[in-house]
């Protein structure tokens, strides 16, 4: 669900202030990303009649990892036109950005392993919250393999992390929460490259005893 964007109004009225929030929830199959949220702090004020600036804060997170600063973001807005002769009017607006959400910056101390994919040698990076493959680039990831060490509430060892970006499937990991119900489960990982994202697979359900019925005599 997403509703981070304004529709913005034509009219300007000089000496108009407000403070707002909007922000959105995501819903996603790739496991990192779904239960993210985004939010954008916003206050605005109009000069005169026809020129309106505003200030932005966002801030988001991606799934069990708090809120974190994104970007400010400074806006004019200017009339052209009187909104009584044209429903949607004329404006525009330029953008001066901040982004903080830039590449992580990786050194040779942080290389735990050396992966092969298709006969090719990649160097595994360990980071704080992730684990990376630069040289390891797919569609969906143009800019090298990236996933957390966290995917819901469990720890993914590098061990795992390692035989996942093999092609195998890691260990029974332990722990995993369900979003939905907030139960525990347990489950191996595997690494889906076309998708660009770790994939569960179960273990098969205990079989229950069989109850037993009495026979009539």
């Amino acid at each position: 669900m997403k509703a981070h964007h304004k529709i913005y109004s034509p009219r300007v009225e000089e000496g108009r202030q407000s403070l707002e929030w909007r922000g959105h929830f995501n819903y996603d199959d790739r496991l990192e990303f779904n239960k993210s949220h985004h939010h954008v702090f916003e206050t605005e004020y109009s000069w005169t009649s026809f020129w309106q600036s505003e200030l932005e804060f966002h801030v988001s997170d991606k799934a069990e990892t708090p809120l974190d600063w994104e970007k400010t973001e400074f806006q004019n807005q200017v009339q052209l036109l009187d909104y009584k002769y044209f429903a949607g009017a004329v404006y525009f607006s330029y953008n001066f950005v901040s982004e903080q959400d830039e590449p992580e910056e990786l050194s040779e101390e942080q290389i735990v392993a050396s992966i092969t994919h298709k006969e090719v040698a990649h160097d595994l990076y360990e980071t704080e919250k992730s684990y990376l493959v630069p040289s390891l680039k797919t569609k969906k990831e143009p800019e090298g393999i990236k996933f957390s060490r966290t995917i819901l509430s469990a720890e993914i060892p590098r061990e795992a992390a390692i035989r996942m970006l093999q092609g195998d499937r890691s260990e029974l990991l332990k722990g995993f929460v369900s979003n939905r119900t907030k139960r525990k489960f347990d489950a191996f990982l595997k690494y889906d490259f076309e998708q660009g994202r770790p994939t569960f697979e179960f273990p098969p359900r205990k079989k229950g005893a069989k109850k037993k019925t009495a026979r009539k005599s």
